[in-house]
């Protein structure tokens, strides 16, 4: 892989680079893209970790995967759309700000 801080690749492009085609389940559904623990060492997300990246987008109807570059293990977090368009309940607030806290307590942001 490259050292870009995104890259996006087409499913053909990524057969082209592992030399192999990709089986089926990476054209019908997102289980295969990303990782399952049963999986083991093996999964194919382990490619791209190592190589320090995670999936960002994957879109299957234009076979391409989008790419971010992981620095330290950190990756950028965007807050979802909905949440910042609208007002939420109170009780909903009230817990995102929990959520909050303790991430940046326990990843001490």
């Amino acid at each position: 892989m490259e050292t870009k801080a995104k890259l996006t690749l087409g499913f053909d492009e990524i057969e082209a680079i592992i030399e192999d085609r990709l089986p089926p389940s990476a054209y019908n559904g997102s289980g295969f893209w990303y990782r399952k623990p049963k999986w083991g060492p093996g999964c194919i997300s382990n490619c791209w970790e190592r190589q320090g990246y995670r999936i960002s987008k994957l879109d299957l109807d234009k076979q391409k995967v989008s790419f971010q570059r992981v620095v330290n293990h950190m990756v950028p977090f965007q807050i979802p759309k909905r949440l910042l368009d609208r007002k939420i309940p109170e009780d909903a607030e009230f817990k995102l700000q929990q959520v909050c806290a303790a991430i940046i307590k326990e990843y001490n942001l």
